[in-house]
């Protein structure tokens, strides 16, 4: 039985073979006679094929061996007639002129037809074309396009503003165009640069108005949100200033008459009075700040610090709440840290003074310590206490706009949870930023990390350079642990010998203590410098008496510490304490006596500045507002005023102005004029110092800060 073979698949695989065999065959030899003689092969091959299959089928089944046999006789004289001898065609040799030539044509006829492709695509994508001629500024365009150039003015328009932009290098520009519909804004792309003898470049154009009325309405409301900000900033400083200069005077006014005989009960009435005031004002400034952040108009400055004594005066001001809870409160500033930086000082201190206030704010019990030292080429600055902690899911939501830690509505502290948000933007403003470990009734840890800058090549020395303390055996007894370790620290950077102090350890090895007052018992009071704070000068006698060496007042520090503990410190002189007399209401003044123009509206805080400044033993002088103040100051027949205290907001002429007048006078040109506002920021100061004041003092006015500022001019004018 022969295998039967499906005789039209076949057919067609064959002819699909034979006519690509005969097609390359033409496209290998392109002379006639070789075209023939490639046919004959063909119809030969095709022949034996239909000869094959014809002894591959049935003997009995003709129909198929026929017509295969048909159609192989006609392919084969097709093929026979296809390779009759012609005519030969003269083909070029090969690397010929002639060959050449005819390349050349077909290349050139494949470049017009990438050209007209791209064309196509450009037409189809560009709604407007022209062509422009920078020379002479002739702009040439048909149908749609013609309409935006109605006018010669509009031709020459476009013309100087294509020039100009291809002139700064610009290959795509928007420009606007007058149409009777309005305003039409096309994006012009520069599609071929001077191409042919005309010099004319071509532009293909698509019509962007709706993106750009999308752009300017973007632009708007950029420009009203800016706009509504400045307004809130405004606002807010406004109000500021309306709502701290009665505060400034409730807050005066409670700590002067804490400073009269009062019953238990008034001077309790009175402090609360006082605390109030001083949350409120927290408050608004902390709302104003993050105005300024949201705003972005936080500017960093660089200038020269030492870091030690912004962190110890930091302290100090935080020491009377320590004070009020019992709590301690201690620096240490680290051996290897440069005692000269250059950063923004003020902002520094701002943050320091949040992370610092909410330690004491939230400890309880135990203490408060800060520490500074130079670590991976950054200014590091840890704050520690012993409080309560935060929970490790709250450690996230601390930093946050308006959170707390403790959000519950039983929160024991309150607060706008605006601070510790506001000081970590203020860090990453300055390129660092502020962490926190804490621990659930562990306490927590606050640090600040910001990058390092020195004054100098390498700066200064460090403010623990020298050792004054070298071999000095001395302890520190207090109840407080973080207190203890800071100021054994602070010990040891000078050079002392800290000690473990045991029962008798103080009279055996002659150890000097640095005790608190309650630890006074334990140990011998010859030996013993007792650590007080500043509400506890009334105890300076008592300590005496019992036979102390001297006292330290809390926070301590460094230079403090130094100037005690010396060499000079256990001379004979030194071991007797001062004499605390009675509290004197007026105090003598440092200098000379000084007449003191204050130039205030409000009738209460000038009364308490009035009363500030007579008991700090000077002579203060009154007026209303800046023309009165100038009145007095040219009047010859009174006393020559010393110094003014120049409050900036007044009716009839602000203190900016009065002062800018004064300074136009050369009799008052070297005269101190120190500042007096309830806005407390950076801008005012610099309106403050551009106007010719000498210094800046910020409501409310704290009679150490007042004594001071006149203390150094009343020196000053002693001196001169």
């Amino acid at each position: 039985m022969v295998n039967r073979i499906g005789y039209p698949e076949t057919m067609k695989s064959l002819l699909r073979l034979l006519s690509s065999l005969s097609g390359r065959l033409r496209r290998v030899a392109r002379h006639p006679l070789l075209a023939g003689l490639g046919h004959l092969f063909a119809a030969i091959v095709m022949a034996m094929a239909g000869l094959a299959a014809i002894s591959a089928m049935d003997p009995g089944d003709f129909a198929p061996a026929l017509t295969v046999t048909g159609f192989a006789v006609v392919g084969a004289l097709l093929m026979l007639l296809a390779g009759r001898p012609m005519k030969p065609v003269r083909r070029p040799a090969l690397f010929s002129p002639a060959f050449e030539n005819e390349r050349l044509h077909d290349r050139i006829w494949e470049l017009q037809e990438a050209v007209a492709y791209y064309r196509e695509m450009a037409e189809q994508t560009a709604e407007f074309r022209l062509t422009l001629d920078l020379d002479d500024d002739r702009v040439m365009a048909s149908g749609a396009t013609a309409n935006l150039f109605a006018d010669a003015e509009a031709r020459a328009e476009f013309a100087t503003a294509a020039r100009e932009r291809i002139e700064r290098g610009l290959e795509r520009f928007d420009f606007p165009h007058r149409t009777a519909e309005g305003v039409r804004w096309i994006s012009w792309d520069r599609m071929r640069r001077r191409a042919g003898p005309s010099g004319a470049d071509m532009f293909c154009g698509r019509d962007v108005t709706r993106r750009k009325g999308i752009e300017n309405d973007l632009d708007d409301a950029r420009v009203r949100a800016e706009s509504a900000n400045e307004a809130k900033s405004r606002f807010l400083a406004s109000m500021s200033h309306e709502i701290r200069t009665p505060m400034s005077g409730v807050i005066g006014m409670a700590e002067l008459l804490l400073d009269t005989p009062l019953e238990p009960a008034q001077r309790t009435y009175a402090e609360a009075i006082r605390s109030s005031g001083r949350a409120l004002l927290e408050l608004i400034d902390d709302i104003l700040d993050f105005s300024r952040v949201e705003a972005g108009h936080v500017s960093i400055a660089d200038e020269p610090f030492d870091p030690g004594v912004l962190a110890e005066e930091v302290a100090e001001l935080l020491s009377v709440r320590a004070a009020e809870k019992a709590i301690g409160l201690a620096t240490h500033i680290d051996a290897g840290l440069p005692s000269v930086l250059v950063g923004d000082s003020g902002r520094i201190r701002q943050i320091l003074l949040n992370l610092a206030g909410n330690a004491v704010k939230f400890t309880d019990r135990g203490s408060v310590a800060i520490s500074l030292r130079a670590r991976a080429g950054n200014l590091e600055i840890a704050v520690s206490d012993s409080g309560p902690g935060i929970a490790a899911e709250a450690l996230q939501r601390v930093f946050e706009d308006f959170e707390q830690a403790d959000s519950s509505a039983a929160r024991r502290h309150g607060g706008s949870g605006l601070g510790l948000a506001i000081s970590r933007r203020l860090a990453r403003a300055m390129g660092g930023d502020i962490t926190c470990q804490s621990r659930p009734g562990k306490g927590s840890r606050f640090v600040l990390s910001i990058p390092l800058k020195t004054a100098g090549q390498g700066g200064e020395a460090g403010p623990a350079a020298e050792t004054p303390l070298d071999g000095r055996s001395i302890a520190v007894a207090g109840p407080h642990r973080l207190e203890r370790d800071a100021l054994g620290a602070t010990l040891t950077d000078l050079g002392a010998h800290l000690v473990k102090l045991t029962a008798g350890k103080a009279r055996a090895d002659g150890v000097t203590v640095l005790a608190t007052p309650e630890r006074i018992g334990d140990i011998d009071p010859a030996r013993c410098i007792v650590l007080l704070n500043p509400g506890e000068r009334g105890r300076i006698e008592e300590f005496r008496q019992m036979g102390c060496q001297g006292y330290l007042i809390r926070p301590v520090r460094r230079a403090a510490l130094v100037a005690r503990l010396g060499a000079a410190a256990f001379t004979e002189a030194a071991r007797t304490m001062p004499e605390a007399g009675p509290e004197s209401r007026v105090e003598a003044p440092a200098g000379r006596r000084l007449n003191v123009l204050v130039a205030e509206d409000n009738e209460v805080n000038a009364t308490l500045i009035r009363t500030l400044v007579a008991r700090l033993g000077h002579q203060p002088i009154m007026a209303s507002n800046g023309r009165k103040a100038l009145a007095r100051l040219k009047d010859r027949d009174a006393p020559a005023i010393d110094i003014v205290l120049m409050d900036m907001r007044m009716p009839e002429m602000d203190g900016l102005e009065a002062t800018r007048r004064l300074r136009r006078l050369r009799a008052f040109r070297d005269l101190p004029v120190i500042a007096l506002t309830a806005n407390a920021s950076r801008a005012d100061r610099d309106a403050c110092l551009a106007a010719g004041m000498s210094d800046f003092l910020t409501k409310p006015v704290q009679q150490d800060r007042l004594a001071d500022l006149l203390g150094r001019f009343s020196k000053a004018s002693k001196a001169a």
